[in-house]
């Protein structure tokens, strides 16, 4: 489970990513990078 998480499957199938966690991707990533997601 995801640091402070107290839930399980909290997400009804979303991918969950903390607000400190989804800043540091968003500066990383250019405009426009397709994402893929894997299991």
């Amino acid at each position: 489970m995801a640091k402070g998480q107290t839930q399980r499957d909290w997400t009804d199938g979303c991918i969950a990513v903390f607000h400190e966690d989804i800043k540091e991707l968003w500066d990383a990533v250019p405009n426009g990078m397709p994402i893929e997601k894997r299991p």
